[in-house]
């Protein structure tokens, strides 16, 4: 009806045999006006003209949805690759500007054991210094530069994704009482004692190495502030899902600030020392998906380790239990 009233309005104006275009509400049709003989008798207006028309409403509509779809679609992936393009670049950038203060950190903690072997060599030349003062002090920063380098490499390996952890079962025992002598030595010439409480075996699937570095960066560190003793322990989670490994020493308690930082890289708290020691040991426990923790205890300083049980390692305890 409404096709009719638009013809009569506009028939005068119409050509027979030409093709219109009628819009209404959401309906589009393309209608030509016919001679009745030629058409034949359907839809005719009130003069006896004949209609021919096609409904291409639906076909119009989809493509116009389609197209807005496609525009809103459009516009939502180019605002997601800015946002996604400029977080992109602060992360670039933040990264830039961490290892430029890494590299700045690095060579400045490897100028001093430098400075430390350049100056004792030239006294002893000099015979400014004895040779046996001179040698000792040397053989330590030596060492010192040697740990800091060798740390370097491994963060490098870390940071690059190149390292590989090697898991294997292991007894976490075993790891904790190497670690401990390593640091034995020192720890006697202190007056510090070592109490171990490892009753039974805990096995663990890990890379050696790496919770070796940790549990002996943890030694170290808490050599530096005991006064007469450290415990270290290990067990087993309740709930079976994890080991643990504690580091007790009676020093001062940390303090939050340093707790809250100790895993930065070259942080130096309050009488501490700078170094990446501990932030190697973090992110070794990261790779095993386990957690590593620093806080002030009654009595002294607590370092906690802990590491999930993969399924594999409950088949094999399960195994070895029957």
């Amino acid at each position: 009806a409404a096709m009719i009233d638009d013809y009569q309005a506009n028939q005068n104006a119409i050509a027979c045999n030409s093709i219109r275009r009628f819009r209404y509400k959401n309906e589009e049709v393309y209608y030509t006006p016919l001679n009745a003989g030629i058409a034949g008798e359907k839809l005719s207006a009130e003069d006896g003209t004949l209609l021919l028309y096609a409904d291409v409403s639906f076909s119009v509509n989809l493509v116009r949805r389609t197209t807005w779809l496609l525009l809103f679609a459009l516009a939502g992936l180019s605002a997601a690759l800015i946002v996604m393009e400029r977080k992109s670049a602060s992360a670039l950038e933040q990264r830039d500007a961490e290892m430029k203060a890494f590299f700045a950190n690095a060579s400045h903690e490897l100028k001093t054991p430098l400075m430390a072997i350049c100056g004792y060599a030239d006294g002893i030349r000099q015979g400014i210094v004895k040779p046996c003062e001179g040698l000792d002090v040397i053989e330590k920063e030596t060492d010192r530069m040697s740990v800091l380098i060798g740390n370097i490499l491994e963060l490098s390996k870390v940071d690059s994704g190149a390292i590989v952890p090697q898991i294997a079962e292991n007894d976490l025992r075993e790891i904790l009482y190497d670690a401990a002598g390593v640091i034995l030595p020192a720890a006697k010439q202190q007056g510090i004692e070592l109490l171990l409480d490892l009753p039974d075996p805990i096995m663990c699937l890990c890379d050696e190495s790496m919770i070796f570095s940790v549990v002996s960066n943890l030694l170290t560190n808490s050599l530096r502030y005991a006064q007469s003793r450290i415990s270290i322990e290990a067990g087993r989670g309740t709930n079976g899902q994890e080991v643990w490994i504690q580091v007790l020493n009676d020093g001062p308690s940390i303090s939050k600030a340093d707790a809250a930082h100790i895993f930065d890289r070259f942080y130096k708290g309050e009488k501490g020392q700078s170094g990446i020691g501990m932030s190697l040991a973090n992110e070794y426990v990261a790779v095993h998906h386990g957690q590593i923790s620093v806080s002030p205890v009654e009595g002294g300083t607590l370092s906690r380790v802990v590491l999930p049980v993969p399924k594999k390692e409950k088949t094999c305890n399960k195994c070895l239990g029957g």
